[in-house]
């Protein structure tokens, strides 16, 4: 895990992912998550995966916490 804000191993499994949406281009995968770290933690991510030979080879993401509220009807999710 090349993140340091999310935790290793058996101390994340109280996460939840809900992909939103995913795309592919060759060998790159993008996927837009829902991401639930906690009861009171919700935020999205956006992943970047670099498959060789069916395999994840590099993996870049991008985080940002859920607002409560949204200034405009076009919310994340």
């Amino acid at each position: 895990m090349n993140t340091p804000v999310l935790r290793r191993g058996a101390t994340f499994l109280s996460a939840g992912i809900i992909a939103a949406a995913a795309l592919t281009d060759g060998d790159l995968v993008m996927l837009h998550s829902h991401v639930t770290t906690s009861a009171t933690d919700h935020g999205t991510a956006a992943d970047i995966l670099r498959l060789e030979n069916g395999k994840i080879v590099e993996h870049l993401d991008v985080l940002q916490a859920v607002p409560e509220t949204s200034a405009n009807d076009n919310t994340m999710f």
